[in-house]
């Protein structure tokens, strides 16, 4: 059975966090982090910035990684700024 709700899905971003390589840099670490809070469903800016958050990423750390990563495809970026201003991955 898979949890769902904050709570699995915080656990589920700490586990990355703590499973990522030993020695990975903070701006790895965030990027990591915002392309799993993509996929799960956290899309916007304020969500991504709150996770990411309770993980102990700063704000403006995390806005400046968000914006470098937009891109129109895959070679120019990680992922997209839609119209409404969520986020998505490219497929």
């Amino acid at each position: 059975m898979v949890r769902s709700g904050p709570a699995a899905l915080f656990g589920r971003l700490s586990t990355l966090l703590r499973n990522i390589a030993p020695g990975t840099n903070r701006n790895d670490q965030v990027m990591a982090l915002i392309a799993a809070c993509i996929s799960e469903g956290v899309v916007t800016k304020r969500e991504i910035i709150a996770v990411t958050g309770l993980l102990g990423f700063k704000r403006y750390h995390v806005t400046q990684h968000l914006d470098y990563g937009v891109g129109h495809d895959r070679a120019s970026g990680l992922w997209r700024r839609n119209r409404d201003g969520s986020y998505s991955l490219f497929a």
